[in-house]
């Protein structure tokens, strides 16, 4: 709070151009400075994203190898279930001949069951 009996404040004179100069001086030297560090830190913000462009380039890599990797799984597979389809089916059929087999050889002169000549 003023007091009321307090003499008047006179206006600040302007500035001198020294006085201007320098001030100006002094923000370009801070504009520089900032500048500096701007420029550091997007050389560290390239280099974090070339080292996450790297590992996205490996990991695309990989991915794509255990891709191939899954294919070729799958195919192996199929082949084993057609393949044990094929034995069952053979395994089935030459069961079957042999039974039939066995039984025309029972059946045959000499052996005990079929009819003797």
């Amino acid at each position: 709070m003023t007091d009321d009996n307090s003499p008047p404040v006179a206006p600040a004179a302007p500035p001198t151009r020294d006085v201007q100069a320098s001030a100006l001086l002094s923000i370009h030297g801070e504009l520089l400075e900032m500048r500096r560090e701007s420029k550091q830190h997007a050389a560290r913000v390239d280099a974090r994203l070339e080292k996450g462009d790297q590992r996205m380039t490996r990991i695309e890599q990989d991915l794509s190898i255990n891709t191939e990797l899954t294919r070729d799984f799958a195919a192996a597979r199929a082949g084993a279930r057609a393949l044990r389809t094929a034995m069952v089916w053979v395994g089935s059929i030459a069961g079957g001949g042999v039974a039939v087999w066995q039984a025309i050889k029972a059946f045959m002169p000499g052996s005990g069951i079929g009819p003797t000549p």
